[in-house]
């Protein structure tokens, strides 16, 4: 998943993402975008509405003239979502999902039984939001037709 909010040609340093926290230059936008798509998906969006979140998103990656009130709504979106991000997803963030299991962020040593149990509840609690919004996708689509 993709944000709607945050450009990856923008965070190739964490520019953008450094001006809201200080993050490390180094932060990884295909770590994070998830994070930040399911904060858009949860928060951001469903206050927008369908329609002033595809204006904004068009004003944020088009050529429009600059519109002060779209920049600054969309600063605050940015400011909200990242923190959200960073808050809902924690304990995924500080650990790295690997095929022999979970590892700290650099890579050298398992995690704390704590730190699974943590990102195990994160995962459990994220995925059933996502099937919530598949299902409330598929019932607005009328494609459950059959």
């Amino acid at each position: 998943m993709r944000p709607i909010f945050f450009s990856e040609d923008l965070n190739s340093s964490a520019d953008e993402f450094r001006q809201y926290l200080p993050v490390n230059v180094n932060t990884d936008f295909d770590v994070l975008a998830p994070a930040l798509a399911d904060a858009e998906l949860k928060y951001i969006t469903p206050i927008l509405g369908p329609t002033l979140t595809k204006t904004l998103r068009d004003y944020y990656y088009g050529n429009e003239a600059h519109d002060d009130a779209k920049s600054k709504l969309i600063e605050r979106i940015q400011s909200a979502t990242i923190r959200i991000a960073y808050y809902e997803s924690f304990d995924l963030l500080s650990v790295n999902i690997t095929e022999s299991g979970l590892q700290d962020i650099n890579g050298d040593n398992r995690v704390y039984r704590y730190q699974a149990d943590r990102a195990k509840e994160t995962l459990s609690h994220q995925a059933f939001e996502h099937l919530q919004y598949f299902y409330d996708a598929l019932v607005a689509s009328n494609l459950r037709t059959w």
